[in-house]
This record gives structure tokens, C-alpha cells and sequence, in this order.
């Protein structure tokens, strides 16, 4: 990652043996590296954010390791992160007082929550309001679900996936919802984060 960390080109994945390439396959090549910088319990030595922990250099390569990897490492190569409850692009605050609320490990969470509500939810809510309203409006025929019934009498025991070049989420034709849950949980559980074909 080093050597690709100082180009400023588009970077995509192929795995050695595997015959997929293009956007879906880098997908899931950092979705991996996500996930493995989240695991805290399977693996002690790639923990990535541990209050009070000892070996601080170590600390700083990894937070240098998810720089080159977002290509963006002069950004988060800091020990200090220094962030309070303030919007990082309109600097408004998250909560009431929080340019004073500094984000520690205990509050991380609501942090986070903060912000992705503000995001995708709360702080765009008029936006996709309004552009629901003028899609069903513009789009003549309006949308609609595209079904194609493909005859197996196993289907309750067929799973998902998800093709990510066409932003694809493909269903079996299921006989309950409660089948549906069962599968959708299944395939997520079992898949790190990547439901991918592509």
C-alpha cells in the first residue's frame, strides 16, 4: 500500500485466482480491510483504537496503514484527533454545547450517530422529500419492481446477493417474509460485509 498511498490514480483490486475485476471486487477489497480493522476480539495485535493502550507507535502505523489506505494519509495521520461534536463540513454542532464535547472512546458511538443522522437521515430529510416528490412527478412510466420468476421448488433455501456494478440486490422469490429475514441475516452474517457476485 505504500508504494500506491502517493498516486493520485484510480486504484482497483484483482485477486490472485480469482476471475472478477472493476469496481465490485475493490469494493470488497476494502470492505475487508474494514472489517479486519474493526475485529478487537479475534486478534489482539490489529486493534486498532484501544483506550490506554501501551504500545503507542503501534498505534500510529496502523492509523498510518488506514491513511495510505484511503489514499488520504496526511488527513488522519494525527495522534491527537482532537474532534468535538461539530459537523465536519458545515461545522454546525451535533449536539447542544458541541463545539465544547470533545469525542472520546465512551462517547464514540453517539458521535458517529450523530453525525450519520445528520447525513442520511434528519439533516437531508426535506432534500429527498423534495426529490421524491419531483421524480414521481418527472418519470413517465413511474418506477417499478422488476420481477423475473425462475422456477425452483428449493427457493426457500436460495440466498441473496448483491451485484454492485449495477447496484443490484437480487431476492429469491421467497414464500414468507419470515424466510426472507431468515436468508437476508444468513448471507449478511456470514459474508464480512461483502454479498457481492461481482
Amino acid at each position: 500500500m505504500k508504494m500506491h498511498a502517493k498516486r493520485k490514480a484510480v486504484l482497483d483490486m484483482v485477486f490472485v485466482g480469482e476471475k472478477g475485476f472493476g469496481t465490485g471486487v475493490t469494493a470488497a477489497f476494502y470492505s475487508t480491510i474494514a472489517h479486519a480493522l474493526q475485529v478487537v476480539t479475534e486478534n489482539q495485535k490489529n486493534k486498532f483504537w484501544v483506550p490506554g493502550e501501551d504500545d503507542e507507535a503501534e498505534t500510529l502505523h496502523r492509523v498510518d496503514v488506514v491513511g495510505e489506505i484511503a489514499n488520504d494519509a496526511p488527513v488522519v495521520r494525527h495522534s491527537n484527533v482532537g474532534f468535538t461534536f461539530i459537523d465536519p463540513f458545515s461545522q454546525k454542532p451535533l449536539v447542544v454545547g458541541g463545539e465544547d464535547v470533545a469525542v472520546t472512546p465512551n462517547n464514540l458511538t453517539l458521535y458517529v450517530q450523530s453525525v450519520l443522522d445528520l447525513w442520511l437521515d434528519s439533516g437531508i430529510r426535506a432534500q429527498v422529500l423534495a426529490f421524491r416528490e419531483g421524480i414521481s412527478e418527472a418519470l413517465k412510466p413511474q418506477f417499478e419492481v422488476v420481477r423475473r420468476i425462475v422456477e425452483n421448488s428449493d427457493v426457500d433455501h436460495a440466498l441473496p446477493f448483491a451485484r454492485t456494478c449495477t447496484n443490484t440486490l437480487h431476492l429469491p422469490a421467497y414464500s414468507s417474509k419470515a424466510v426472507l429475514a431468515k436468508q437476508m441475516t444468513f448471507a449478511i452474517a456470514n459474508s464480512r460485509g461483502v454479498i457481492d457476485r461481482d
